[in-house]
């Protein structure tokens, strides 16, 4: 209407909306990301993606490689026009999303809650795993290394597949395999078929397949759970979603859910002599929220979220726990923080906003200086103050969306053994349930990988349920004994 002020009714019709159409050119001189409306459509979908999605639209073919995409974009599936005709290819597209959200929205609204199945339910079941649920066994575990390497060839999209058990002397290694992303993009709406496809991509090889196979009926006749530990060298292939992976058995593709997985780190840093850790644990949990995030278009986190976390520590056993937190008598600096290091702490739990630069070559957490205000640590900054601690913590929780990066430096630079961090964009519902039941299930058994299957299940029919990811070099993903 006339005389409407334009931000005002913008920011109003955007959060009202279900999608933020972002356009793209070859031409872009400036960071979008500074401009209101797209700042605020990436934060809505930083919040909760099912309740906003962003789908950048390229104008030309040469716009998907610019330099200058907005922070946050360039990893969303989006839609390129090569031509005018495609401009009603494009709208048929969005418009087909737009049905499938409205879809998805009723079925969720009419959805008769369903009690989750138990372990005895599952397809891979153990007998012995009964006495698990009760917190008074941890499987004996069978460990398979799984290795995608590229290949010599200058061939695109061909790697080689290794498998390795190493205390078994067993080795089975390069298997060709042709892995295009092209053929995942467009399932990544779908979780379950994603999982499915990539399944069928990296064990396309029947003698893959047939290992695997072995493996795990060998796992079940020695009672023992199969675990696997997945070493991803092409540097294209880190932000694939495999924690979605599917695995052969000669009956089905196993849920994800079923076999502990990880993505194993190696490093040229030697840790000291790793020593498992006996409880109580202690952690240090940093909760960042400063005082001027509207300068950097972030929302701060509000009181829901400290007492969430604060909910969930509390009410851990086995646990002494620090805080240090925005708006508190002891805030989250990095001096308090080193400060806390010195003294002693097992685990880091930390959620702060994290931004990358355009190009997505370095990345910052948003701390907090002495006077409230935005502290920004680039992660080389982070990586050097950990390197500085004697006997640092064996587990850094990075709760923060897009935190991968931060993790797997941590985990290779530094002696910290193990990450948990997110790929992408989490909700905060998601991310909240997934760390309640991390830890409630870490303190019954102690195993890393373990834990993050059971918090996975917990939370799998989110869409983002796939985000956290474990990062690890500690043997055999044992953090501590109960």
């Amino acid at each position: 209407m006339l005389g409407d002020n334009w931000d005002k009714e913008l920011l109003s019709a955007q959060n009202s909306s279900l999608i933020s159409v972002i356009l793209v050119s070859s031409s872009t001189e400036r960071a979008y990301y500074q401009k209101e409306e797209i700042a605020s459509a990436i934060d809505l979908a930083r919040h909760d993606e099912d309740q906003h999605r962003i789908v950048p639209v390229f104008l030309d073919a040469g716009a998907r490689d610019n330099s200058q995409i907005p922070y946050g974009l360039r990893r969303k599936h989006g839609l390129t026009l090569s031509g005018s005709d495609d401009l009603a290819i494009a709208a048929d597209r969005l418009i087909e999303l737009l049905s499938k959200i409205k879809q998805k929205e009723t079925l969720e609204k009419s959805k008769v809650p369903i009690e989750k199945p138990s372990i005895q339910d599952e397809m891979y079941q153990h007998p012995n795993e009964v006495a698990h649920v009760t917190g008074q066994f941890r499987p004996d575990f069978l460990t398979l290394y799984l290795r995608l390497s590229s290949q010599s060839s200058l061939e695109s999209n061909s790697y080689r597949l290794g498998f390795s058990i190493p205390d078994r002397d067993i080795y089975l290694e390069d298997i060709p395999v042709t892995l295009n992303l092209n053929d995942l993009l467009p399932l990544t709406l779908d979780p379950d078929v994603y999982g499915l496809k990539l399944a069928e991509l990296l064990f396309q090889n029947n003698d893959a397949k047939s290992f695997f196979n072995q493996l795990v009926g060998e796992s079940k006749s020695h009672n023992r759970r199969l675990r696997v530990r997945l070493r991803i060298d092409p540097t294209e292939l880190i932000n694939v979603y495999w924690e979605l992976l599917r695995y052969p058995s000669p009956s089905a593709w196993l849920p994800h859910t079923v076999i502990p997985s990880s993505r194993f780190l190696p490093t040229k840093v030697i840790p000291a002599q790793h020593e498992v850790l006996h409880s109580p644990l202690r952690v240090l949990v940093v909760i960042a929220s400063p005082n001027n995030l509207n300068q950097y278009k972030l929302s701060p986190f509000g009181d829901p979220v400290y007492q969430n976390l604060h909910t969930i520590f509390d009410g851990l056993p086995n646990m002494t726990v620090t805080y240090l937190a925005s708006e508190t008598a002891t805030p989250p600096t990095l001096q308090r923080i080193y400060r806390a290091l010195i003294d002693g702490v097992d685990i880091v739990h930390l959620l702060c906003h994290v931004r990358y630069t355009i190009n997505r070559d370095d990345v910052a957490l948003f701390l907090e200086k002495d006077d409230g205000t935005v502290d920004v640590i680039r992660k080389e900054r982070l990586v050097s103050l950990f390197q500085k601690i004697s006997k640092p913590p064996k587990l850094c929780f990075l709760e923060g969306c897009e935190t991968m990066a931060i993790g797997y430096n941590l985990v290779t630079q530094s002696e910290i053994l193990a990450a948990v961090a997110m790929n992408e964009l989490i909700s905060p519902r998601t991310a909240m349930d997934f760390t309640s039941q991390f830890y409630s299930r870490l303190l019954e058994h102690g195993a890393l990988d373990l834990a993050m299957s059971e918090a996975r299940g917990f939370i799998a029919e989110a869409p983002d349920a796939h985000q956290p990811v474990l990062l690890s070099r500690l043997p055999n993903n044992i953090l501590f004994e109960v």
